[in-house]
């Protein structure tokens, strides 16, 4: 059985109100590249990509942060991995997939 501590609030219905969801601003924004320049397969040089991806601002125990990267991809139409985006090792590194808390502050 589950104990609600939380006091809610009444509205006009006579229904139970929900709480805003507290704002995160960031104090930097940070973009990565992906370190890689050839492919790990068919050794062609990687091709940046046009767009920026993995936008999320993550929470660490000294600041907040936004962050993302630009990957990287195999244009060689004969490698199996043509296409195959590869993101940002420094930026897996800061926060888990999907995540908004740094590795910081999961591990403490």
């Amino acid at each position: 059985m589950a104990i609600n501590v939380l006091s809610k609030t009444k509205t006009l219905k006579g229904e139970h109100a929900m709480r805003t969801r507290h704002t995160l601003y960031p104090q930097t924004s940070e973009m990565y590249i992906c370190e890689l320049d050839q492919c790990p397969l068919c050794g062609e040089q990687l091709e940046l990509s046009r767009y920026s991806s993995g936008h999320k601002i993550v929470q660490n125990l000294s600041s907040t942060v936004e962050v993302g990267y630009w990957p990287k991809q195999c244009d060689s139409p004969g490698c199996t991995n043509y296409g195959e985006k590869w993101r940002s090792s420094e930026w897996q590194q800061i926060a888990p997939m999907y995540c908004t808390y740094g590795f910081d502050v999961i591990t403490t």
